[in-house]
């Protein structure tokens, strides 16, 4: 079963599966450890509960709001919620916002799911093989997780260039003794066949490292 992001009427009168995961905007923080305790009592008298471990009141600070509270991130969906560098071109200059981006668990199990791929063990004949029996799988990762600050998925393709080069290093004897020449050689293709790789064709990814 999924995660459903659910907003709750004020009488709390919806029902929902037992994995599912509420976000409840409030102004104040004793505005949300009153609707907390209202969602406490809402969930009991149908029979669910909340998790203790996951259930938590979070300050989203950002240049409007500056107090000092011990929790300012949250994450949901595979995405982390939390304080962030921006950029206004309206004023020309730099502030603190509050934005999301690509959790640390996500790029996780997308380096987790590379490793189980076993790249560089790929018995295709050429790197055209590679990309076409990758492509499927980045395009997902960037149309889902590049909606916002797409910027920060370059860790998760620079170990798949890292993953790249030493295929080319299992495949070409020329490389194996090089990791230098490999990368090299990883610039060449990116150079000559700019839309191999999905994402070899957004800037805002840094791919070779």
């Amino acid at each position: 079963m999924g995660d459903y992001h659910a907003r709750i009427c004020e009488k709390l009168r919806g029902r929902f599966p037992g994995l599912t995961r509420l976000i409840l905007h409030c102004n104040t923080k004793p505005h949300a450890e009153r609707i907390l305790r209202l969602v406490h009592q809402r969930m009991e008298s149908v029979g669910l509960e909340l998790h203790p471990q996951k259930t938590k009141i979070v300050y989203c600070r950002d240049f409007r709001r500056r107090e000092k509270y011990p929790t300012v991130k949250f994450d949901f969906l595979g995405y982390s919620f939390q304080p962030r560098t921006a950029y206004s071109k309206k004023k020309g200059k730099l502030f603190i916002g509050y934005d999301c981006a690509i959790s640390i668990s996500s790029r996780k199990r997308i380096a987790d799911k590379l490793e189980e791929l076993n790249v560089n063990r790929l018995t295709f004949k050429s790197i055209v093989g590679v990309a076409q029996f990758l492509n499927p799988m980045i395009r997902g990762w960037v149309h889902y997780y590049g909606k916002f600050k797409m910027f920060e998925l370059t860790k998760v393709f620079r170990l798949l260039s890292k993953r790249l080069v030493w295929w080319a290093r299992e495949r070409y004897k020329r490389y194996k003794t090089s990791i230098r020449k490999g990368y090299k050689w990883l610039a060449r293709v990116r150079s000559q066949y700019p839309t191999l790789f999905y994402h070899w064709q957004f800037s805002e990814i840094n791919v070779v490292a």
